[in-house]
């Protein structure tokens, strides 16, 4: 099963699927079906499959962070959770998109995003970072980071690497 990854044209991986999205402002928690396709870096996001587009995330020169406990009263009003939620349930399997704002991009828009599983975060994390990188290469204006992949993360199936990266468990 391969969690709705496929590859394309461009050999950047194309991936969708829900993810629960914390509202701007005072909103809550929603589920949206998020969509990761080119040729632009966007990462678009729907009510449902083939619904309503609700928005955009710009992913060129974006940043990408997974969620951890210890970051959740950072830069945050002291808002409590709402009934039946509290904060390590709000935080679980989350990742957060620093998407750079148009008009000055010093600042970012945070994007706080949760998926079912780590696993199923780590996969986004992953594939939304190759996205990012891959943007980085075609970029004249500025040379690729430091240690950025530009390869992209096939397993090989030569001789010298014995398959031992198997992420299924």
């Amino acid at each position: 099963e391969s969690s709705g990854l496929k590859i394309g044209a461009d050999g950047r991986p194309l991936r969708s699927g829900y993810l629960t999205k914390k509202g701007k402002n005072f909103g809550g928690w929603k589920a949206r079906f998020f969509v990761l396709e080119g040729p632009e870096p966007e990462f678009k996001y729907y009510e449902t499959p083939g619904g309503a587009h609700l928005g955009t995330i710009r992913l060129r020169n974006a940043q990408i962070g997974k969620q951890s406990h210890t970051q959740t009263n950072e830069n945050q009003s002291p808002a409590q959770p709402t009934a039946g939620e509290d904060l390590d349930n709000q935080f679980r399997h989350a990742f957060l998109i620093m998407e750079p704002k148009k008009r000055d991009s010093s600042a970012y828009v945070k994007h706080i995003l949760c998926a079912e599983s780590d696993k199923e975060r780590d996969l986004w994390v992953d594939v939304l970072l190759q996205w990012i990188d891959y943007q980085d290469v075609d970029d004249e204006k500025q040379p690729p980071r430091q240690g950025a992949k530009t390869t992209h993360d096939q397993p090989s199936s030569g001789p010298d690497h014995p398959s031992t990266g198997k992420s299924k468990k």
